[in-house]
């Protein structure tokens, strides 16, 4: 997905935010080898290439920072969530999803949800729904569009733009 600059001074990015927090690491990474273990786990050979993940805590992550993210990214655009059309959303967990839609009481025909057709495929899923988004029609010149992602890190970000 490539978003590129306009001679419009209307369009572009409004806002954005991006973080990292690598003692998370832990909870969601690929070892290669055993140097890529952490401390706290065990090695098992066999686990070698496989994305290994504490679900429970990268749960409680990211439906904490994808809300933060989400309010931190307005309150810079000094907007509130309704002001926005669109979230395009990494698709990693319905319930994450839900639970970002029900605090900021966001319509579902704002956030589009395809984990159900494509499941979580990880830095897909952004672009994934913004292509679909984009061949549904309803994406529009001025509308307002909001990219949100987490993954392992732990890292997490926002960007806000008007097309």
């Amino acid at each position: 997905m490539i978003l590129r600059r306009a001679d419009e001074s209307c369009k572009g990015m409004i806002a954005h935010r991006m973080h990292s927090d690598g003692g998370g690491g832990k909870h969601l990474f690929i070892p290669l080898s055993e140097l890529d273990f952490p401390e706290q786990i065990e090695f098992d050979p066999a686990q070698r290439g496989y994305v290994q993940m504490n679900g429970k805590a990268v749960f409680k992550f990211a439906v904490n920072k994808f809300q933060q993210v989400i309010a931190d990214t307005l309150e810079d655009a000094k907007m509130s969530a309704d002001d926005v059309d669109h979230f395009v959303c990494h698709q990693a967990n319905l319930r994450i999803l839900d639970s970002a839609r029900e605090r900021f009481g966001i319509p579902q025909e704002k956030l589009l949800v395809n984990i159900h057709k494509y499941g979580n495929t990880v830095a897909g899923s952004v672009p994934l729904v913004f292509a679909e988004l984009k061949e549904s029609g309803k994406l529009k010149a001025g509308d307002k569009v909001m990219f949100l992602a987490f993954g392992a890190g732990l890292t997490w970000g926002s960007s806000l733009w008007q097309l």
